[in-house]
């Protein structure tokens, strides 16, 4: 009985040792299940956390790499377009050279007609192109050449020559010598001197006093009087005093003909070299050499036409400007799409 009782006894202890150790167990694993639910909400939401920092990083990375690319870009369009620059070649200044020549031979003929000078300009532009030998610019050789056909057909008419002749006269004007009254109070000092010697002497006939103060009178006055025909026109005569105002309005006359020559004015130019030549036709002598020669040289001026056509020669210079502008829009095009 005492045996059955121990067991019994030992049994029931047992069995609340189980019982126990179930329970443990079964907090245990309600705590771990506890644990582990909250780790798993912990590590999901340190996921997110982490997904959310990796999406705003990967953002900004990529805002970062596209700041790169865009600077990139920008670094190698500036670069191409320096490298385009400093490539200029000795051409581009030969060409640059044609254009300034081409414009300077417009210039010339707008402004005086030289049409010598700006087909001489001409020339020298087709002697650079000649030495580049680029096929490239054919289409202004040919421009060129019909440029200077038209001007070489041209009437030409030597404006530096004219205006260089005019202003050699009007230098020479002051010199020439001109009509001027005798010095009457010579006459007449030798007239009185005259008279009061034939009163001094009293021994001499008075026939003979009045014939000599006559004679010496008449060969005093006898320069006054010029003697001309009806038919002919009167020349005045100007006292010497007033030769000076005389040759400034010859010379002012002379530098009119020259600034109408430079404007192309025809009228006022053949007025000018008419109003020159009838100024040395009644006012200067004519027995004087250089007075004749300006008369002839006017009167090669006088008729002569300085308002003679010029040819257009604009075609070539539009030529080189088209070429300059295709070749800048190639070098500028090479580094567009990268700028893009």
């Amino acid at each position: 009985l005492g045996a059955s009782g121990g067991a019994g006894y030992l049994w029931w202890t047992q069995q609340g040792q189980s019982d126990q150790l179930s329970s443990v167990a079964s907090d245990m694993r309600a705590a771990g299940d506890a644990v582990a639910e909250q780790s798993a909400q912990q590590i999901a939401q340190m996921r997110k956390t982490v997904s959310s920092d990796n999406a705003s990083m990967n953002e900004r990375l990529g805002e970062l790499q596209k700041t790169i690319d865009d600077n990139a870009t920008i670094l190698r369009g500036q670069g191409k377009r320096l490298l385009s620059l400093t490539a200029t070649t000795t051409d581009d200044w030969r060409i640059a050279e044609v254009e300034y020549l081409l414009r300077l031979a417009n210039q010339r003929l707008l402004t005086s007609r030289d049409v010598r000078s700006a087909l001489e300009l001409l020339r020298a532009s087709d002697r650079i192109l000649l030495e580049l030998d680029d096929p490239r610019l054919f289409s202004i050789r040919q421009a060129l050449a019909e440029d200077m056909a038209a001007l070489s057909s041209a009437e030409a008419i030597d404006i530096d020559g004219l205006y260089l002749g005019l202003s050699a006269m009007s230098r020479q004007a002051n010199s020439l010598p001109a009509l001027v009254l005798p010095d009457t109070t010579t006459a007449a000092d030798h007239a009185v001197d005259a008279v009061a010697g034939a009163a001094q002497e009293s021994s001499m006939n008075w026939q003979g006093k009045v014939k000599s103060i006559l004679a010496s009178t008449w060969g005093n006055v006898r320069g006054w009087v010029v003697i001309q025909p009806r038919d002919a026109s009167i020349k005045p005569l100007l006292p010497p005093e007033q030769q000076y105002y005389l040759k400034q309005n010859l010379r002012l006359s002379l530098e009119q003909a020259q600034l109408a020559l430079l404007d192309g004015r025809q009228a006022v130019f053949d007025d000018s070299i008419a109003k020159s030549n009838t100024l040395l036709a009644e006012h200067f002598r004519q027995d004087a050499q250089a007075v004749t020669a300006m008369q002839e040289q006017l009167s090669q001026y006088l008729g002569l036409n300085i308002q003679a056509e010029v040819p257009d020669i604009a075609d070539s210079l539009l030529a080189v400007k088209a070429f300059m502008a295709e070749q800048h829009r190639i070098a500028s095009g090479a580094a567009q799409p990268l700028a893009e």
